[in-house]
């Protein structure tokens, strides 16, 4: 398979107080197109910072990624948000959705800001529409946020993050607000989308459950990788 992302020697610092706290001292891995990569780890361990800087939100104080042959931190600023709106999904913990904005309207967002793969608007609601759809969402397209349970807003996050047939999805602990049942029903939309539309999963989790559904697995230890293997029984 073709490599999507290689990140190399990331080191990231912060400063906190009166001293300075090192969370990633080092790290080095590939993610090749198409698989799903767990990144597993104690909380601090650095899983969240990792997340951020492969997918062009932070940067690192030293080190690369190569994002489909370009670096992402070497390239201008509004190369790598135009990487990042047409290439990158991202589903967070928090569903960070507009309250003002209906369930149809905060999925067909990322498409409005020109940058993503879809052009004319009536494409771009029938794609969204699609979407929600496909996470089970069609009949509450014109509700707003507040009148959907958790586990639907972060299926609408799921879909918002998908508008723009991303070639790289990443979700940083998508189901740490949810309840065990809910969290279950939102990984299943995950892993079986990714799947179905070739997209390269990493999912950022401190649960083992989350990460034995993955195709491999990288450990963080205090912002070094510890472990690094590839799962022989994938349960997707």
């Amino acid at each position: 398979m073709a490599v999507l992302m290689k990140a190399d020697n990331l080191h990231k610092s912060y400063a906190i107080m009166h001293r300075t706290v090192s969370v990633l001292r080092g790290v080095s891995f590939s993610v090749e197109s198409g698989t799903s990569v767990a990144i597993v780890g104690a909380s601090g361990a650095g899983k969240s910072t990792l997340l951020h800087i492969l997918g062009g939100l932070d940067t690192p104080d030293s080190g690369t990624v190569i994002f489909q042959g370009t670096d992402l931190y070497r390239c201008s600023a509004g190369r790598r948000s135009l990487i990042r709106a047409k290439h990158i999904g991202f589903v967070f913990q928090s569903y960070h959705l507009l309250p003002e904005l209906t369930v149809l309207e905060n999925a067909v967002l990322p498409a409005m800001t020109g940058k993503g793969t879809v052009s004319s608007f009536s494409a771009m609601k029938e794609r969204a529409r699609e979407l929600l759809s496909r996470v089970g969402l069609e009949e509450r397209a014109q509700h707003r946020p507040m009148e959907l349970s958790g586990g639907e807003q972060q299926r609408l996050a799921l879909a918002r993050a998908l508008m723009n047939e991303p070639d790289f999805l990443l979700a940083d602990e998508p189901t740490g607000n949810l309840d065990d049942e809910t969290g279950r029903q939102v990984l299943d939309y995950v892993f079986d989308l990714a799947r179905e539309r070739r997209h390269t999963l990493v999912v950022v989790t401190h649960s083992e459950q989350v990460a034995e559904r993955c195709s491999r697995h990288i450990r963080l230890n205090e912002g070094i990788l510890a472990d690094d293997r590839e799962q022989k029984n994938v349960n997707t």
